[in-house]
């Protein structure tokens, strides 16, 4: 009966295998009836005689038999075979069985998948992972579903495998296991977390990458806003919205957050402009915008605090409350515009609405806008603050705190709270070291600068200062170092500071200094190359020396090392260092072009100044207050060229939107004028005596090439200044431009109020003639009449009137310039008429052609100036 049931699962026309099982050992090792093992001839594996012995008629056969004893001997075959490690042979007979028409679902269900799943992770174990995938594909092929067989082991190791594809820059390898897998029937997102997939495929730069991946997953927004995610994280803006094309023309709808991440990605690129076509984008889908997108798009607009603020007030006006983000960032937007005054409304507006509870980050971010506008006071007052909340400051405060005082040149005042800074615990880092050193710099303290930053490099932190009493207090190691540099400080930190008696010292100093260590960086370099001065063999030393360390030069070191050859007036160094710094690959910016003009002002070469503002805006690079400034401050008055030149920078400045400093161009007009009818009488006088100059000199571009305007302003402004008290005080404003009509105003107000000074009194009123805009392109649109109203009336408080020209009313003048009786106010939108009423108080100054300020006016606004000085 035995060999009737042997002989239908084995075919007997194998003479020689069949003998072999013949024998009552192996037959027993075979069938294992008894479950035990027997002895069997070595070398010979009783699993793979079994599996070989098998032919696909017999198999066929045995399925066809209706005794359940059959797939029960298949399935513990099949298991032996994978617990083994004979995945290759596991799968064979799992390819048979298949052909054979057996159950694939029953089979499964039936064999142990532990033994399975053992011998696959045997191979994943040894890194086999092309190898596993080929099993999966050919089980998929004969109408298994592979993944039945993958355990929890398995499954593991498999993520694992897959995970250090990433870790290798295999991504793209990785990707197509997946999609072999997923093929297979395995899910994608349960091979490996889709969100580390992204980021791999998304550092290598490629969309098509990441979206192949993404087409495996469920089509879900979040898996697009993770790609334009990681692109903005890589500033790869284009990409980020290929990704958001893609996800609009497969059918998935662009979310919040969606339009975040692109807000978000659009910030880091520097493209607020895109910034605010996606948020318009974003409000035409009709997606309402919550605090965190408000927030983005605010943060995207940092630097501009005016569009900053319109986007905080839009979102107060959507009902949308602020959060603790919206007030860092509106603070964060004060420091970078520098207005230190609004971010004290901000923050006063914080604590009096209690709405949000301050972080260390708020405190940390208002002490840094102090520190950029050297208000060193109001800083500490933020420390005392946050202390009385109970927050307590972390390192980068600290930093700010120290960084607030050294701005000022305070440095016994910035070496005290770094010793605070010690006292509470936190310790500093590099940073924080090169505030002090800024400190010293900035106070003119070179050497101590020096000092401290060669301390530091031995031993790799700085120590505050010690006296001999102090000494004792240290370990004996300490005690025969040299005496740290700031050894004057010891003594006065302990009279004017608050540090207590020498027990509280004694605690400060011990154990304080020890637990941390670094060592200097580029930007300790540079603070100590600006200490050198004009020095540039000693700055170009320290250039050396950072180099040797493997610290790269950026613009502010190449920058520094230019201010050295031009304080020194050396412009060819600063020439050759220019030369260098190009060669190194880096791109000259605002402060290394404003170097260069210092360096040029300097040496008295304000032709070749000029000659690098023209190059720095060709360039593209945008001048800053310093820049103008810095020009406006070489010119002088002595020549007509310099004057039209100065005109122009100051015009340009404020179209620019800087505030430009009006004393400068005062100043300019002031000595211009001093010699002005001197220098007009006697080219008059050449002019009359038909005395000429060489066409190609530079006198006759410069004296003899005046403009139009330049003589006209000459004229208006110089009669002022020679003291005749005969001329009546009229400016006459025809043929300028704004700038030089604002200007013209200034300097003759200020001739004014000199003359008062050495008690020449005013007696007549001041008449401004602006013109009713006849040479203007729209007939009888005012030209220069705003600007005159915006200096008197909003800058000086001076009440203007509007005053009849050449004896005749208003309305006369109207009709004779071709203006009609109803004359249109520009400033208040609206039509007035010609009543008597209307005329007399007008809310602003018609525009008769003349503006006039009474005596009585001049004579009370020279006082209160003359009371304020």
């Amino acid at each position: 009966m035995f060999f009737m049931i042997f002989f239908s699962y084995f075919d007997a026309s194998s003479s020689s295998v069949v003998a072999n099982l013949l024998n009552p050992q192996s037959s027993a090792a075979v069938s294992g009836r008894e479950g035990r093992p027997s002895h069997k001839p070595r070398g010979i594996d009783p699993v793979l005689v079994q599996f070989k012995a098998l032919q696909l008629t017999g198999v066929k056969e045995s399925l066809q038999s209706k005794r359940k004893r059959r797939l029960k001997y298949f399935t513990r075959l099949a298991g032996q075979l994978a617990s083994e490690g004979k995945l290759l042979e596991f799968v064979e007979f799992l390819q048979m069985l298949a052909k054979a028409g057996i159950d694939t679902t029953i089979f499964t269900q039936a064999v142990d998948l532990d033994q399975v799943d053992a011998g696959l992770s045997l191979i994943l174990v040894d890194g086999q992972l092309d190898l596993f995938v080929t099993l999966m594909q050919k089980l998929h092929d004969v109408g298994f579903a592979p993944w039945r067989f993958v355990g929890e082991g398995a499954r593991t190791l498999l993520s694992a495998e897959l995970r250090k594809c990433l870790a290798n820059s295999k991504a793209q390898h990785c990707v197509q296991i997946i999609q072999k897998l997923t093929g297979c029937g395995f899910l994608a997102k349960k091979l490996v977390e889709p969100s580390r997939v992204i980021v791999a495929c998304v550092r290598t730069r490629s969309v098509e990458l990441s979206h192949s991946y993404v087409q495996l997953l469920s089509r879900n927004a979040w898996h697009y806003n993770a790609m334009i995610r990681e692109f903005g994280y890589h500033c790869e803006l284009g990409s980020a919205f290929t990704v958001f094309d893609l996800m609009k023309k497969e059918g998935v709808s662009p979310d919040l957050h969606t339009y975040r991440a692109l807000i978000d990605a659009c910030g880091r690129s520097g493209e607020p402009s895109k910034a605010a076509v996606v948020f318009e984008g974003m409000i035409k889908d009709g997606i309402i915008p919550n605090v965190f997108v408000y927030n983005s798009l605010m943060n995207v607009n940092v630097v501009d605090m005016d569009e900053v603020q319109r986007l905080y007030d839009h979102m107060v006006g959507a009902g949308v409350a602020a959060d603790l983000t919206t007030f860092n960032i509106l603070l964060k937007a004060c420091g970078a515009s520098g207005r230190a005054e609004l971010a004290t409304t901000y923050y006063q507006q914080i604590k009096q609405r209690g709405e949000v509870t301050m972080d260390v980050v708020t405190y940390s971010t208002l002490i840094n806008v102090f520190r950029g506008a050297k208000m060193w006071e109001e800083a500490l007052k933020v420390k005392a603050d946050m202390l009385l909340a109970g927050v307590t400051p972390n390192v980068f405060t600290w930093t700010s705190i120290i960084g607030a005082c050294a701005e000022v040149g305070l440095v016994e005042q910035s070496f005290q709270e770094f010793g605070e800074m010690l006292d509470a615990g936190c310790n500093p880092n590099g940073n924080c070291y090169n505030m002090l050193i800024h400190a010293c710099v900035i106070a003119g303290q070179h050497e101590r600068a020096f000092q401290l930053f060669h301390k530091w490099k031995q031993t790799g932190r700085i120590r505050l200062g010690r006296n001999s009493e102090q000494l004792a207090w240290l370990s004996p190691n300490e005690s025969n170092e040299p005496m740290d540099v700031g050894s004057d400080l010891a003594d006065q930190s302990r009279q004017e500071s608050s540090w207590g008696s020498k027990i509280g010292l004694r605690r400060r100093f011990q154990g304080k200094a020890e637990g941390f260590w670094c060592k200097p960086n580029l930007v300790s370099y540079n603070i100590l190359m600006k200490a050198c001065g004009s020095d540039p063999k000693r700055t170009q030393a320290l250039m050396v020396e950072m180099e040797s360390l493997g610290f790269v030069p950026d613009v502010k070191s190449w920058s520094i090392l230019m201010d050295a050859y031009g304080s020194s007036g050396d412009i060819s160094g600063c020439l050759m260092t220019l030369s260098r710094m190009k060669e190194s690959g880096l791109t000259p910016d605002v402060v290394t072009y404003t170097t260069l003009m210092k360096a040029c002002v300097h040496v008295g070469d304000t032709d070749k100044a000029f000659s690098f503002f023209e190059q720095m805006k060709a360039e593209g690079v945008r001048p800053n207050v310093v820049t103008y400034n810095t020009l406006l401050r070489a010119q002088r008055g002595g020549q007509f060229r310099e004057v039209q030149r100065g005109l122009a920078l100051y015009e340009e400045m404020r179209e620019a939107g800087y505030v430009p400093n009006d004393f400068l161009l005062q100043g300019l007009l002031k000595e211009w004028a001093e010699g002005g009818l001197d220098k007009l009488n006697r080219i008059r006088w050449s002019s009359a005596h038909d005395i000429t100059k060489p066409e190609n000199s530079k006198d006759n571009d410069s004296e003899r090439g005046i403009s139009e305007f330049t003589e006209a302003l000459l004229q208006k402004v110089a009669v002022h200044a020679q003291g005749d008290n005969t001329l009546d005080l009229i400016i006459d404003l025809h043929g300028l431009s704004k700038a030089e009509a604002r200007t013209a105003v200034l300097a003759v107000l200020r001739i004014i109020k000199e003359r008062h000074s050495l008690e020449d009194p005013i007696k007549d009123d001041l008449v401004i003639i602006t013109g009713v805009g006849r040479r203007s392109d729209i007939p009888g649109s005012p030209v220069i009449r705003d600007v005159v109203l915006q200096v008197l009336e909003t800058e000086l408080g001076l009440p203007v009137t509007s005053t009849p020209l050449d004896g005749h009313n208003l309305l006369s003048t109207a009709v004779s310039s071709g203006v009609r009786p109803e004359v249109q106010d520009e400033s208040l939108g609206s039509t007035r008429s010609n009543k008597v009423a209307e005329l007399i108080m007008p809310r602003k100054p018609l525009n008769s052609g003349r503006l006039k300020v009474a005596k009585e006016a001049l004579n009370a606004w020279v006082q209160r100036r003359g009371q304020k000085q």
